[in-house]
């Protein structure tokens, strides 16, 4: 009997989400960019955050930061504030418009995160999110 990989697994498991939730999304008049999306939810739950922590975050260098959040404070979802201990570097926040979107995304994305973890306990969901942080963590370490 054929037995995926784990690196299958994590693949096809990150290749359903981001198509479901695509698909969702469209559906529902989202047509933000995954990365767009990714750097709200980081920006939020990491204050203060700065241009070079969302880099790190998000694993991409500051030339595609740089056009992300150009994009971001273009659209009136993200605000850059001047950081008071440090006038080189600026805090990033999300506007009114900013946290509107990210509203409905979160709106948007439950249904499909419910349907994704249907069957499974608290406790699986709970060990999924330690097992996947302990693998990032570990190849974090590589970079």
């Amino acid at each position: 009997m054929f037995k995926q990989s784990l690196s299958d697994d994590l693949f096809n498991l990150a290749d359903f989400t981001k198509r479901s939730l695509h698909v969702a999304f469209h559906e529902a008049g989202i047509t933000m960019p995954h990365l767009h999306i990714n750097a709200l939810f980081v920006i939020i739950h990491n204050q203060p955050c700065t241009a070079i922590k969302l880099s790190q975050l998000v694993s991409r260098d500051k030339a595609q930061i740089t056009r992300l959040l150009n994009s971001l404070v273009e659209q009136k979802l993200v605000k850059k504030l001047t950081n008071p201990e440090d006038s080189r570097s600026q805090f990033l926040k999300l506007t009114a418009e900013g946290e509107k979107v990210l509203k409905q995304i979160k709106i948007v994305e439950k249904p499909v995160l419910a349907e994704m973890t249907q069957g499974l306990t608290a406790r699986e969901i709970k060990l999924f999110s330690e097992l996947t942080t302990k693998m990032k963590n570990n190849l974090s370490k590589l970079q």
